[in-house]
C-alpha cells in the first residue's frame, strides 16, 4: 500500500522530470538606413476662391460680361476679375486657409486680385453692390 501511494505521488508530480530551461532571446536584427535626398515639392499658388455654400440663386460674372453670367454652384471657382452676384439667399466663398466670406442676397462682390502662396498672401475683394 505504501508503494502504491509513493508511485501515485511520483506520477502526479511528473515523474521527477526537470523543468524546461528558458531559451536565450535572439539578438535584434540591425537595420541599415540609406539616406537619399528628395526633390523639393513646390506648393502651388492658389489663384481663386472656392464657393463652398449656396442657398438661393447666385451667378458668376466674368469681367466685361454683360449677359448676367452663369449659375454658380458649390465647388465653383471665383477667379481674379470675376464677380459673384447673389440674387436670393446667400453664398460663402472660402479663400484658402485665410477665411470665409459670406455674401448676402441682393449683393455682388468682385474678386480683383488673389494670390495665396507659401511666400505670402494677398486678397482684394470689393463689394460692388
Amino acid at each position: 500500500m505504501v508503494v502504491t501511494a509513493f508511485s501515485f505521488v511520483l506520477w502526479s508530480c511528473g515523474g521527477g522530470e526537470e523543468p524546461p530551461q528558458p531559451q536565450p532571446e535572439p539578438e535584434p536584427a540591425q537595420a541599415t538606413i540609406e539616406e537619399q535626398e528628395l526633390e523639393t515639392i513646390a506648393i502651388p499658388e492658389i489663384d481663386h476662391a472656392l464657393i463652398t455654400f449656396i442657398t438661393g440663386d447666385a451667378y458668376i460674372v466674368d469681367d466685361g460680361d454683360d449677359d448676367g453670367g452663369y449659375l454658380a454652384d458649390i465647388g465653383s471657382a471665383l477667379g481674379a476679375g470675376q464677380s459673384l452676384d447673389v440674387e436670393t439667399g446667400y453664398a460663402e466663398l472660402q479663400i484658402g486657409d485665410i477665411g470665409t466670406v459670406r455674401i448676402q442676397e441682393e449683393s455682388s462682390v468682385r474678386l480683383d486680385d488673389i494670390v495665396l502662396s507659401s511666400a505670402g498672401s494677398s486678397v482684394d475683394i470689393r463689394v460692388v453692390s
